[in-house]
């Protein structure tokens, strides 16, 4: 707690309740006689989405831990794991009787903080001046694109989906437009921010203790988003490359113990 300063602290519960007040005032504003389901509207996706992820939470809810998808009539073998944050989010709103929607905000909110608090533990190992990590935690947060100026000077551009900016359509290419949008996104981001930090304190000291978080958060990691397999190997595989044959500070007999971490992930 105490690496973090106060105005950290502040700054991620400040993002936190502003990614959550467009959600309490469509809640608040909610005619009579409609129900809000919790969902953004947009992007257009969003909702379907949403609807998606409440299906794994009501599944999860009901003690059903091998994903099946719900939009078929056929029968079909479950797969355990696959889609797991949401099944594992929905067991959580089982115990806790907790509504569905607000089981799904509450973690949004919740990632939503630690994801902030991450950056800036991110920020903090290469950037010596607070000025420097606070611009760097600001531009991977708070920075979202500048396609939204359409919305002022070009409406027309921004309501064909086929012509819209990246920023409009794809949220998740944002770490804050993602957690806002949905909450395991922001726990991809953590888990990966871990998973660079952990790899940085092996390839400097290697311990034992780093192959075993390494070998834990890339399992879960793959497990929340499987895709993003096909950027975290490139990467560590180059930073592997680089310290063996460049810095030279690790040897061919370390680097085998990556094996375990590579292959759970």
């Amino acid at each position: 707690m105490r690496r973090f300063p106060l105005s950290v602290w502040g700054y991620a519960l400040l993002l936190a309740i502003l990614t959550s007040l467009p959600y309490v005032v469509g809640a608040g504003n909610t005619p009579d006689g409609w129900g809000y389901s919790g969902a953004a509207t947009l992007p257009d996706g969003a909702v379907v989405d949403y609807n998606s992820h409440m299906a794994k939470i009501w599944q999860g809810a009901r003690g059903q831990f091998d994903y099946h998808i719900l939009f078929t009539h056929e029968d079909h073998a479950g797969l355990p794991t696959v889609q797991g944050f949401y099944v594992a989010l929905g067991a959580f709103a089982g115990l806790t009787s907790l509504d569905f929607a607000l089981a799904y905000h509450l973690a949004r909110f919740i990632l939503t903080v630690i994801m902030v608090l991450a950056i800036w533990a991110f920020m903090s190992r290469y950037l010596e001046e607070i000025g420097e990590r606070w611009a760097g935690t600001f531009f991977a947060t708070i920075v979202l694109g500048w396609s939204w100026i359409l919305f002022f000077i070009a409406p027309d551009l921004v309501i064909q989906p086929e012509r819209a900016p990246i920023e409009l359509w794809l949220f998740d290419a944002y770490n804050l437009l993602g957690a806002f949008i949905m909450p395991h996104f922001a726990a991809v981001v953590i888990l990966q921010i871990i998973a660079f930090l952990t790899f940085d304190s092996w390839l400097k000291t290697p311990q034992p203790k780093h192959i075993l978080i390494l070998t834990i958060v890339l399992l879960i990691d793959a497990i929340i988003q499987p895709y993003v397999v096909l950027m975290t190997f490139p990467i560590f595989g180059i930073l592997t490359l680089h310290a063996v044959f460049i810095k030279r500070n690790i040897t061919i007999r370390q680097v085998i113990w990556l094996a375990i971490p590579a292959m759970a992930h």
